[in-house]
């Protein structure tokens, strides 16, 4: 279970981020949405701790992300800042993110085909980004 409360981030003077708090049951496939800038990358980042937040606190399973043993295998999150390769195809991709997970090749297409993707997996990451 990921739970946010109260997840705050300034920069200098400026808010970004102001009192985000929510629940995310175990095994769930969650979204953030919302305008550019409102703070969705942010909250991602904090999340991950990857920014520190400024007040608030982001647990997963209880404990932060960087106190998880091996937590690229409990938590998939994708920020929009952090393109692929344009030059490889989206299986290719996610074939390299599962080798640096230790996850079998096969667990890829088995991914695409729950998410409803599988017919986009031989387009290249650039051709994806540019759409």
């Amino acid at each position: 279970m990921i739970v946010c409360k109260g997840l705050t981030k300034d920069y200098d003077s400026r808010r970004v981020v102001e009192s985000v708090s929510f629940e995310v049951p175990a095994g769930s496939v969650t979204a953030l949405v919302g305008r550019n800038g409102s703070g969705k990358s942010t909250t991602v980042r904090m999340l991950l701790g990857l920014t520190t937040p400024t007040t608030g606190t982001a647990l997963i399973d209880g404990v932060p992300y960087r106190d998880i043993p091996s937590p690229a295998r409990v938590v998939g999150a994708a920020i929009t800042d952090v393109p692929g390769h344009p030059s490889l195809t989206v299986r290719a991709q996610l074939r390299l993110v599962a080798r640096s997970l230790a996850a079998p090749a096969t667990a890829v297409d088995d991914i695409l085909g729950r998410v409803d993707l599988a017919g986009a997996s031989s387009r290249k990451i650039g051709w994806a980004c540019a759409r």
